[in-house]
């Protein structure tokens, strides 16, 4: 048994299929052709919570999801999220496993400004 760590979770894929196979696994217990390799090196720190699978405490989320996670929440009006990089990664990162540093900058990259500069009035004479 492997010890998670962020390193050995970024080299990881977490495709959609591939945690529904893995929640199967961890309530049956069954190992398949299908059972993904993740779910059988940290068994032990995988967990299912409404239907969601937690890694280390942390919620996995898929390749597939991961613009649309990350846009609700940034622009969230309850969202604490900072929108800097380093910032913003390190929050994330806090709470969900599956978004790198690179996927969050090129997220961030692809994002308009929140409030673009607005020009000045003219002044009248």
């Amino acid at each position: 048994m492997s010890k998670v760590t962020l390193q050995s979770i970024n080299h990881a894929t977490f495709s959609k299929s591939a945690i529904a196979n893995a929640i199967i696994f961890l309530k049956t217990g069954k190992r398949t052709d299908n059972t993904p390799h993740f779910a059988l090196q940290w068994k032990d720190y995988l967990d299912v919570k409404g239907g969601k699978l937690f890694l280390d405490g942390k919620r996995v989320i898929a390749k597939e999801d991961r613009d649309t996670y990350m846009r609700k929440l940034l622009l969230d009006k309850e969202s604490t999220i900072p929108f800097g990089r380093t910032s913003g990664f390190h929050a994330i990162s806090q709470k969900v496993v599956g978004i790198s540093s690179r996927v969050w900058n090129r997220f961030l990259q692809k994002q308009r400004p929140v409030r673009e500069i607005e020009q000045r009035a003219p002044q009248t004479k």
